[in-house]
């Protein structure tokens, strides 16, 4: 039997100028009355003051890392891209990896720069794993799979050091003909 994975506490926004304003930066796909946001994107966004405080942000940050041993490392790409001027926003889930569908997957999908409000130009899908991560030709047909189903890049992220430094590896297929 399957463990159903607990369903992840997102905070809404409800308040119209920071609804507009989470639009403008991209941070949002579309305006809505009340705006679902996952918590590691809120709480980069309480970090930069745009939603709630950076005390927010660190409460958020110690209630999913009782879930997520990887939070604190997701909100370092998070924060990582952009500053880099990427924009980011976290992946529904893609499927179930039945019926034809591709399996979950909990991706950062990071859009090209210079989006524009109400545009979705994702160019890459991020999975951020821990800087010992290991897996096997299954694990990755899987990861390609999730990204191929979304049609997107497959990106690994790792953080390292006191710093907190992030590492990208680009994965591809090749086929030769």
């Amino acid at each position: 039997m399957k463990e159903k994975k607990e369903p992840e506490k997102k905070i809404t926004v409800s308040e119209p100028d920071t609804v507009q304003k989470l639009y403008r930066m991209g941070a949002i796909p579309n305006i809505v009355e009340n705006v679902v946001v996952p918590p590691i994107l809120a709480a980069y966004l309480f970090e930069r003051g745009v939603i709630g405080t950076p005390e927010d942000a660190k409460r958020i940050i110690a209630e999913q890392m009782k879930k997520d041993p990887l939070a604190e490392d997701k909100l370092a790409v998070i924060r990582h891209l952009w500053s880099k001027g990427y924009v980011c926003r976290m992946s529904n889930e893609v499927g179930n990896g039945e019926d034809g569908n591709a399996p979950a997957v909990d991706f950062i999908r990071v859009h090209q720069k210079g989006l524009r409000a109400g545009e979705d130009r994702t160019k890459y899908v991020v999975l951020v794993v821990p800087k010992e991560w290991t897996t096997d030709l299954k694990g990755i047909n899987k990861l390609f799979e999730a990204s191929g189903k979304l049609r997107k890049e497959l990106i690994l992220a790792y953080v390292y050091g006191n710093d907190n430094a992030v590492k990208f590896i680009r994965m591809g297929r090749a086929i030769f003909e």
